[in-house]
C-alpha cells in the first residue's frame, strides 16, 4: 500500500497560491496579446478619426464656398428684381409711346380739319363783308 502524505494547511495554501499565480500568468499572457490587438485596433481608429477630420475640414471649405455662392445668387436675384422693375417701366413707356403714336394721325387730321375750318371761316367772313358792303 501506498503511503498517503498528509498535507498541512500551510502547504495547501502554498499550492493554491502557486495555482493562482500560474493561472494569473497564463491569463496575463493571453490578455497581453489581446491588449496588443486592441492597441492595433485603437491606432486604426485614430487613423480613421484623422481621415474623418480631414474630410470634415474639406466639407467645411465646400460649405463656405456654397455660402459665397448663395450670397452671389442673392445679389444676382436682387439685380434681376431691379432689372424687372426697369423692364416694366420701359414696357409701360413703350405702351404710352404706342398710344401716342396711334394718336399722331388723328392729330394731323384734326390739324388739317382745323386749318380747313379756319380757311372756311375766313371765306365766310370775306363773303359776309362783301355782302354787307354790297347791301
Amino acid at each position: 500500500m501506498k503511503k498517503i502524505k498528509e498535507t498541512t494547511i500551510d502547504e495547501l495554501a502554498i499550492m493554491i497560491q502557486k495555482g493562482f499565480e500560474s493561472m494569473d500568468n497564463k491569463f496575463s499572457k493571453k490578455f497581453e496579446g489581446i491588449d496588443k490587438k486592441f492597441e492595433g485596433i485603437d491606432k486604426k481608429f485614430e487613423g480613421i478619426d484623422k481621415k474623418f477630420e480631414s474630410i470634415d475640414k474639406k466639407f467645411e471649405g465646400i460649405d463656405k464656398k456654397f455660402e459665397g455662392i448663395d450670397k452671389k445668387f442673392e445679389v444676382v436675384h436682387e439685380e434681376l428684381k431691379k432689372i424687372n422693375i426697369k423692364l416694366d417701366v420701359l414696357e409701360r413707356g413703350q405702351e404710352d409711346l404706342k398710344l401716342r403714336q396711334d394718336n399722331v394721325p388723328y392729330r394731323f387730321e384734326l390739324k388739317e380739319q382745323e386749318e380747313t375750318l379756319d380757311d372756311h371761316d375766313k371765306r365766310i367772313r370775306f363773303l359776309e363783308r362783301k355782302v354787307l358792303l354790297t347791301n
